[in-house]
């Protein structure tokens, strides 16, 4: 049992990792399936899941429903992974969910995630919440949080390459696995996909017997979004945020429920093309593969003056290619941060960019420049937010 949250999540942090659905099936059937008893969204994709599921929770909320969100990694703090209106869990619900359930966890062998999982599914049924918005781990066939037997809604927000080593080598071997999600007289929503992965897609939806609906046209006017005949203004300067908020909006509408316009821009992605300095302009950007690396760029590419970009890494990643891409468009960086799994700057033999391994040191160099670019790994977004936005204690002379 314990005490404080600092021990709870030092244990949980630390957990082997079990992303095995067969093993989820039994803990939650040995719990009573507390996840069915709760509707929910389901949400997965290579890129977007956490924006759509943003800008889905704040449509939800505008409407006056109480609205549980699962995702992952967390931003600033570990409880930043199971919210409730936008606000994460305290750490008394969290010790002692974490606690009443510790020899079930212990017994089973369950990982980090499938025990934040299992928190947030009790914790969602016990505060009652109208609707839980879940986000995929990785894939969404094989994830922990595939027992949801019976979603009101599931969401595929995109499919690339992620995770080659888990989901497959192929757009249609990864499609394959994210469409594991639909379920049999359920609705599932994808964005534009590639027409192999389209077609995975649809075969196995008329299988199982799942309607699928397709994202709308979608219109941008500077900061202005046209979706369905109706102007919405998104208060980001990320380009790709406008595909993940019509997938929301189409969400509210394949289920039937109002949309209040100003829900759209008063929701806020953090980590997601977010402005944390403004001299020089700061921008931190969890773009952690090559399509997100992309779609990061189409926003940067389009800022004033000086540009430099600093980024890190995990290495089992499709790091080269990420680098590659961003290169060529601004001053590269490559840095380390605080992670078992980091891309160490020697292990990288590009001589075209620059090596720093604190990026803190990195970002000091780089006083004559206009605008900044961070990106990479989601944990490395984390570190670099709790720098800008936490407590900021940094040395200035190392």
């Amino acid at each position: 049992m314990f005490n404080n949250i600092d021990e709870a999540l030092n244990f949980v942090m630390n957990c082997k990792r079990d992303r095995s659905i067969y093993n989820a099936e039994r803990i939650s059937n040995l719990l009573n399936n507390p996840i069915d008893k709760v509707k929910t969204i389901h949400i997965a994709g290579t890129n977007g899941k956490g924006s759509t599921l943003n800008y889905l929770r704040s449509l939800l909320q505008s409407d006056g429903y109480k609205v549980g969100t699962f995702s992952s990694p967390h931003y600033l703090t570990h409880l930043d992974r199971i919210r409730i209106n936008d606000e994460h869990i305290s750490e008394a619900s969290f010790l002692k969910i974490l606690n009443d359930n510790l020899d079930l966890i212990k017994k089973e062998g369950m990982g980090m995630f499938d025990i934040d999982f299992t928190i947030a599914s009790i914790y969602f049924l016990q505060e009652k919440v109208d609707y839980a918005l879940i986000e995929v781990g990785i894939g969404g066939r094989n994830d922990c949080t595939n027992v949801i037997k019976k979603p009101e809604l599931a969401i595929i927000t995109s499919i690339a390459y992620d995770h080659t080593e888990i989901l497959g080598d192929s757009l249609e071997k990864i499609a394959y696995q994210k469409v594991g999600i639909a379920k049999k007289d359920c609705p599932l929503l994808i964005s534009n996909v590639s027409k192999e992965a389209k077609q995975v897609i649809e075969d196995y939806c008329q299988e199982i017997g799942s309607s699928l609906f397709e994202l709308q046209e979608v219109k941008k006017e500077k900061n202005k979004l046209i979706y369905r005949s109706q102007e919405y203004i998104l208060n980001t300067k990320a380009d790709y945020q406008f595909f993940n908020a019509s997938l929301a909006l189409e969400a509210m509408h394949i289920l039937n429920l109002e949309i209040k316009k100003e829900a759209i821009s008063e929701a806020k992605w953090a980590g997601r093309y977010e402005i944390v300095n403004n001299k020089p302009l700061t921008i931190i950007d969890g773009a952690h593969n090559p399509e997100g690396i992309k779609a990061s760029l189409e926003s940067f590419k389009k800022e004033k003056g000086k540009k430099a970009i600093i980024f890190a890494a995990l290495k089992r990643k499709s790091y080269q290619e990420m680098i590659d891409i961003a290169k060529k468009e601004a001053d590269f960086i490559l840095c380390e941060f605080n992670h078992y799994d980091c891309l160490k700057i020697e292990e990288v033999a590009d001589k075209e960019i620059t090596k720093i391994k604190d990026w803190k040191r990195a970002y000091r160099s780089l006083k004559n420049y206009d605008a900044i670019l961070i990106c990479g790994s989601l944990y490395f977004i984390s570190e670099v937010a709790e720098y800008f936005l936490g407590n900021k204690k940094e040395e200035e002379n190392t």
